[in-house]
């Protein structure tokens, strides 16, 4: 064996003894040897010593078979290569060895063949060298870029390291799951840098060799597990779909096919503060009531963490709901005077003069709100505030202009927002003329036609009244001018001239009664009482001023009328004798009674 370690023994640190049982050897007393110039203490010029001085060797027939006895005796493992022409630098006198020639399998150099010490024609420029593998040891290999587990597209960088220097350079090479993908040469470490796919996931390693006079690979380094994490696109569902209304409740559900178990989703709301997390694969997010503020489009993403990082999903797709107030069609209904409903023809029907109302309901929705009462083809619009769902308007007195088609609609505020309600139906009204008018039209004409017959009674009795004080007034004019024809008939020889006037007077008063109701009877009533009276020629005369009138009349009254001629009389009466302050005294009545009586039969009879 070239070195004791590849002598057979128990193993590293596997042993039953004690100091007290430490080894150790007296060796032969070979000339030493070394190695200058080198990076490490296994590779530069090669120098013996020899009689206590350091000389060099020529090149001279320097191959690799001495360069593996010149390792072998230093300890440093297997020959790499051997170098000439001072490869290292050139040497100081002596040069010990020329021609050497070993067969590769000598424990010393001085054990192989060569001229002798001291014996060469060499100068340093010859001074030859070698480059031993050392003990080939196990790189490491180490993650410098991130932690083992990462995403697809991520740099991944591997360095691969020498724990000893070495001389030459060596070719690194890495591995993945026991395939090669990268190679790289450096003297004592290489850095491996891989942008990861899915195809990278797996263990790495790496190793090294020396690429000389012979092929020398290590064995490999400690391995290195990758973790790609690929999350997929998570998918979306939201129920129910596109409209909500206000209050309803809102689910949605996100859910994603992953190795990588152990993470939660967090749903989104794209333009708003909305932001849920929950555990799990498949999870659904439910919004108990929603408001106005939650409507708008939402999506997921899931978020797990490998190796001590933390991974997130690519977003789902968006999901988009609306909040809406759906407001059912209210009711209309139309309610008379006493709260009953009466129908005309073909619809409901008010009665002109009377109060009737409107009634407009819905079903319960939302608290609060109105009622708007609209008529068709005019301006008329009334709001009133809904209380219980229901509002009355109410109109005190109807009349034609109420006639036309009602409709009502409810509006509600609900969080800020305004609704209305579809319009109901069309509520036909029309009115009627109110019976009690027609009832007091009539009352008015059977009060006209009673009326009627008394205003003309009492008209009639007036009229009466008024003619009875002509007729009054009349006997005092034919009572003066009777006089004056008795008068003149005692004083015939002084007015003789003038009796023709008298009676012409008499007969023109008299005769201005021809308008009279009751003249003929009236008349003939005092002829008669005046022959009960036995009156002289003097009453005669009176009675012929009388006969003249009812002569000269035409009388169409009615037997009504007689029971009123002794009264016309007696007011005749009256009136001939209460003229007390007339220009005629009361002894020129005497006298006209008393001439009356003197007066001849043939004067009665003229």
């Amino acid at each position: 064996e070239s070195s004791i370690t590849a002598c057979r023994h128990n193993g590293w640190g596997k042993h039953n003894c004690n100091h007290n049982e430490d080894s150790g050897v007296v060796c032969s007393g070979p000339d030493e040897i070394r190695l200058v110039n080198g990076k490490s203490r296994c590779c530069g010029r090669v120098e013996i010593k020899h009689n206590s001085w350091w000389g060099t060797v020529c090149d001279d027939d320097w191959d690799i078979n001495d360069a593996a006895v010149v390792c072998r005796q230093m300890g440093c493992g297997r020959a790499v290569s051997a170098h000439s022409s001072a490869h290292f630098g050139q040497g100081s006198e002596p040069t010990w060895l020329d021609n050497v020639g070993c067969r590769g399998t000598e424990n010393y150099l001085t054990q192989c063949s060569h001229r002798g010490f001291g014996k060469e024609d060499c100068g340093h420029q010859e001074d030859a060298g070698v480059v031993c593998s050392n003990v080939l040891q196990s790189p490491s290999l180490t993650l410098t870029s991130s932690p083992s587990a990462v995403s697809p597209g991520e740099a991944v960088q591997f360095k691969c390291a020498l724990t000893n220097p070495t001389c030459i350079s060596a070719n690194f090479r890495l591995y993945s799951n026991g395939r090669a993908v990268k190679s790289q040469t450096s003297e004592s470490s290489t850095t491996f840098v891989l942008t990861v796919d899915s195809s990278h996931q797996g263990q790495y390693s790496c190793d090294y060799s020396y690429q000389g006079s012979s092929s020398i690979t290590s064995s490999r380094s400690n391995s290195i597990d990758i973790t790609v994490v690929i999350l997929q696109t998570p998918r979306i569902s939201l129920h129910p779909t596109k409209e909500v209304a206000w209050g309803q409740k809102v689910d949605i559900t996100c859910s994603v096919e992953t190795q990588f178990k152990g993470g939660s989703f967090t749903l989104i709301q794209n333009s708003g503060s909305f932001r849920e997390t929950k555990s799990g694969t498949s999870v659904t997010f439910s919004l108990p009531k929603v408001d106005f503020v939650h409507e708008g489009s939402y999506y997921c993403q899931y978020q797990t963490r490998v190796s001590s990082r933390d991974f997130s999903s690519p977003q789902s797709s968006s999901v988009h709901f609306s909040v809406v107030v759906n407001l059912l069609q209210p009711n209309i209904s139309f309610s008379g005077p006493d709260g009953r409903i009466y129908w005309g023809p073909q619809w409901p029907e008010a009665t002109r003069g009377y109060s009737f109302s409107i009634i407009c309901s819905t079903k319960p929705q939302y608290p609060g709100g109105s009622f708007h009462l609209e008529f068709s083809g005019s301006s008329i619009t009334r709001t009133q505030s809904a209380v219980n769902h229901s509002t009355t308007f109410f109109f005190p007195e109807a009349d034609f202009v109420h006639q036309g088609n009602y409709s009502c609609v409810y509006e509600v505020n609900v969080s800020s927002r305004t609704f209305s309600s579809p319009t109901t139906e069309l509520l036909a009204v029309s009115v009627k003329a109110s019976l009690a008018l027609f009832i007091g039209f009539g009352v008015a004409a059977g009060l006209l036609l009673i009326l009627v017959p008394v205003i003309i009674f009492f008209t009639r009795k007036c009229t009466k009244q008024k003619d009875q004080m002509a007729v009054k007034m009349d006997h005092r004019l034919c009572a003066e001018n009777t006089y004056r024809i008795t008068g003149g008939k005692n004083e015939m020889d002084h007015f003789d001239d003038d009796d023709s006037e008298d009676y012409e007077n008499a007969e023109t008063i008299f005769c201005q009664k021809e308008d009279s109701d009751d003249s003929s009877e009236d008349y003939v009533n005092i002829e008669d009482e005046m022959e009960n009276i036995g009156l002289g020629n003097g009453y005669a005369g009176v009675k012929t001023s009388w006969g003249i009138t009812y002569t000269g009349n035409n009388f169409d009254d009615d037997d009504d009328d007689d029971d009123d001629d002794d009264d016309d009389y007696e007011n005749v009466e009256v009136a001939v004798h209460q003229r007390e302050d007339s220009d005629i005294s009361d002894e020129d009545y005497v006298d006209i009674d008393m001439d009356t009586q003197k007066m001849s039969e043939d004067d009665y009879e003229d």
